[in-house]
């Protein structure tokens, strides 16, 4: 991911790599909350849910 941000200008991250462990950190805590605590039933959110936000918080910055 790093790489991508890094090789794509246009969007105007200050610190690629930190953007980079921001978007992995938040796919990991999906998974984890989602999948192994019972997040389906206490806090139901959808993948493309997430992953639009995660896109538009990126692109916010371009």
């Amino acid at each position: 991911m790093s790489e991508y941000f890094l090789s794509h200008p246009e969007l105007k991250l200050n610190d690629p790599d930190a953007i980079a462990q921001i978007f992995f950190g938040s796919l990991v805590s999906y998974i984890v909350v989602q999948e192994m605590l019972y997040g389906k039933e206490l806090m139901p959110l959808s993948r493309a849910r997430l992953l639009d936000s995660l896109i538009g918080l990126v692109l916010c910055n371009a």
